[in-house]
């Protein structure tokens, strides 16, 4: 228990560190800043350098016993060093080449970094015909650093004097910095590793990823450290199960992907210690392809015994309960509280008939779910507790769904039968009940699943990876779990009869108990934004326009006399043009998130970059984009020039983006640079109005060097 606390309070304090380490530097005052252990300093490979050449920056940390630092991609809560240098004019700065880390426990999980010290290594480029003279290196570091119970925030600057010659400087080879490059991965890929996906996914979004190795299986120790994906679509579980075999390696870990976009390549780096030679770094590129004949399999699930199945039905009944107070069914309790309101004065027979309505309601929706879930297991093994809530179209359909339950209560329209069809129904009555208890069933189930109550989880994790029987065995027991409370009381009519005598009283219960379905609108709305660009603006538009079709259905068609036709045309309009909202003009553009290094790291790999800056209030900014940005002439050319677009996200206020923006005599968004591919052109500014001649001259210029440097 206290280890689960530590990690909990690791990662709240990592969420915050970003933000209070920027507070630091705007002399903000973080006092955790100033209690750190770790010593760093700033190394010269050479203390004198001939301009046109590349002299190397070491910035190295000193880890006191029992703390760490975290690398690159800290595979799960952490927070790696950063660098803000102020260089003379006519030094550049590098991308920072991290040294291989070592994995380690850190507060109850697997991390990537670094104990007792290491060294980053940065390229600092002299420019050609640079002026001779003493010059100073000055790097601002910020990091976090951590023991067993405790994390602090380390900032602090370095120095480091550079004379600049005008003649060739040699001199012997600093042995610490051929030390820590040792450990820097080699860019050469070993001869062949084989990547491919070692099984379906599994409850919680994991999927198993096998590597081959090609090294002496039987003495050689693998492990693979991978690197964060950019876009945040997956991540890299640390822990790896290595099988060795003749003539190689196969390392089985677990790959996170919430949205389940497998990717097709991984990059990383590949430790091999293969005796007698040393520890060898590679950096490596897994490109994901069929699976080897022979390759490692994961173990198979063990059948269940009698005990362990009772455990689970148990757990799957107990989760069921107690998902009728969770959040997500929270508003759906509301609604049948007010139909037991309704029915306190029906028959008792017909009360006990509504009970079982709504709970055949929630078994039929949990079997439903049972057979996606078989399904998923028998083709891409996407099986999930509320794998559902991953689908963008079943959000939206959910969210259109409980924004209509909230008008329908606030009396903007009416679910009701109009004109000579009322007598017609009155005869149904009974059978229009039972439907709305059916429904009532549905609707509690959809929201319960993403909810994960006590006994749930495990019990999902052990039914999941059981034959078809059992799943379907475990969805029942949670549907029996669900409706159990609502039965009971269809089963004791003479308790509904302390609920209030139904009354003009009703109509505001029935607007108030609005409220809780427009807030499940609202936490519906916050899943699905991430599936669509601007997903929150989008899915607002959306709803108004919606809601205004509602509004007019209501008032003109429902409760008017006069210009129906013209009322339902306006209606339909509306939300047609809102669900529309939703599929025009949708990124196709691989955006990746802006930051110097980013750029600075496509550009030495010979790419050439685009980098909009934008935020989600400016309007100009959005009218670029869709106009001149995303369009087909534009993105080809990006395509064909191989060049990499990132979004720098001004939408909150951000020091660097605003540093950013004054760098090039802008007081705020839109700006768009083009950067040439060399890491030594200018960028090419463009205009706020943007038109798709002007971006596409500016690609023209970033692939013409001579061009580029005459702008």
């Amino acid at each position: 228990m206290v280890r689960e606390m530590q990690r909990v309070c690791l990662s709240i304090f990592l969420a915050l560190s970003a933000p209070l380490l920027r507070a630091q530097e705007l002399g903000l005052g973080f006092e955790g800043g100033n209690n750190h252990q770790t010593v760093p300093s700033l190394h010269l490979e050479t203390r004198t350098a001939q301009s046109g050449t590349v002299v190397w920056a070491g910035v190295h940390f000193k880890i006191p016993e029992g703390w760490h630092l975290y690398w690159v991609n800290p595979a799960g809560a952490g927070l790696p060093p950063s660098i803000e240098w102020t260089l003379p004019t006519g030094v550049t700065a590098g991308v920072i080449h991290w040294p291989a880390p070592e994995a380690f426990d850190s507060f109850g999980e697997i991390a990537y970094g670094y104990h007792h010290e290491f060294r980053l290594l940065v390229p600092l480029t002299l420019a050609q015909g640079l002026a001779p003279g003493d010059l100073t290196i000055t790097a601002t570091l910020n990091w976090a650093e951590c023991d067993e119970e405790n994390c602090v925030n380390g900032k602090e600057t370095v120095t480091a004097k550079l004379a600049v010659s005008t003649e060739p400087v040699r001199g012997p080879p600093d042995a610490e910095f051929a030390k820590w490059r040792a450990r820097v991965p080699d860019p050469k890929a070993l001869p062949v590793v084989k990547a491919w996906w070692a099984g379906p996914s599994a409850a919680n979004h994991w999927r198993p990823l096998g590597l081959r190795v090609p090294v002496d299986g039987g003495k050689a120790k693998v492990v693979f450290y991978p690197y964060a994906d950019p876009k945040d679509q997956y991540a890299v579980k640390a822990e790896a199960k290595a099988q060795p075999a003749d003539g190689h390696v196969d390392l089985i870990q677990q790959v996170e992907s919430v949205k389940r976009q497998w990717p097709d390549t991984i990059r990383g780096v590949l430790q091999v210690e293969e005796p007698p030679l040393a520890l060898k770094f590679y950096e490596t590129e897994l490109r994901i392809g069929p699976e080897p004949e022979d390759a490692a399999q994961l173990p198979p699930t063990p059948p269940l015994g009698v005990t362990a199945l009772l455990l689970m039905l148990g757990g799957a009944f107990i989760g069921g309960v107690i998902l009728n107070i969770m959040p997500c069914v929270l508003p759906v309790i509301s609604l049948k509280i007010l139909g037991f309101v309704k029915q306190s004065g029906e028959d008792p027979a017909r009360v006990r008939r509504h009970g079982v309505m709504y709970a055949l309601g929630v078994w039929f929706s949990l079997l439903v779910l049972a057979g996606v879930v078989i399904a998923a297991k028998q083709t891409v093994g996407g099986e999930a507790w509320g794998m559902q809530m991953q689908s963008p179209a079943f959000l939206v359909v959910m969210l259109v769904v409980m924004t209509f339950v909230a008008l329908n209560l606030f009396g903007v329209f009416e679910v009701m039968l109009g004109g000579g069809a009322m007598t017609k129904a009155n005869e149904m009555a009974g059978r229009e009940g039972y439907t709305g208890s059916f429904f009532n069933g549905m609707l509690a189930t959809a929201l319960a699943t993403p909810c994960t109550a006590p006994g749930l989880a495990a019990a999902a994790g052990v039914a999941f990876a059981q034959p078809a029987g059992i799943i379907v065995l475990f969805f029942s027991a949670v549907a029996v779990g669900l409706a159990l409370p609502y039965v009971l009381l269809c089963l004791r009519p003479a308790w509904l009869q302390r609920l209030p005598q139904p009354g003009p009283w009703m109509e505001q219960f029935k607007m108030f108990m609005g409220f809780p379905m427009l807030g499940a609108a609202v936490w519906l709305l916050t899943l699905a934004a991430p599936h669509f660009d601007s997903g929150a603006l989008r899915l607002g538009m959306m709803l108004v326009a919606l809601s205004l079709a509602a509004w007019i259905f209501g008032e003109f068609i429902q409760r008017g006399e006069k210009r129906r036709g013209l009322a339902g045309s306006l209606a339909l309009a509306l939300a047609t043009a809102g669900v529309g909202c939703l599929f025009v003009f949708q990124d196709k553009l691989e955006w990746q998130k802006w930051t110097r290094a980013a750029v600075a790291e496509a550009r030495a790999e010979g790419h050439p970059v685009l980098v909009d800056f934008t935020a989600d209030w400016c309007a100009v900014c959005k009218f670029n984009k869709r106009t001149s940005i995303e369009i087909e002439e534009v993105r080809a050319k990006l395509l064909k020039m191989d060049a990499r677009v990132f979004t720098a996200d001004f939408t909150v206020r951000n020091d660097d983006i605003l540093a950013e923006l004054a760098k090039y005599q802008r007081r705020g968004v839109p700006l768009v640079l083009v950067f040439p591919a060399d890491p030594e052109g200018e960028p090419i500014v463009l205009p706020s109005a943007l038109t798709p001649g002007i971006v596409l001259d500016a690609l023209d210029k970033a692939v013409r060097p001579s061009a580029t440097a005459a702008n």
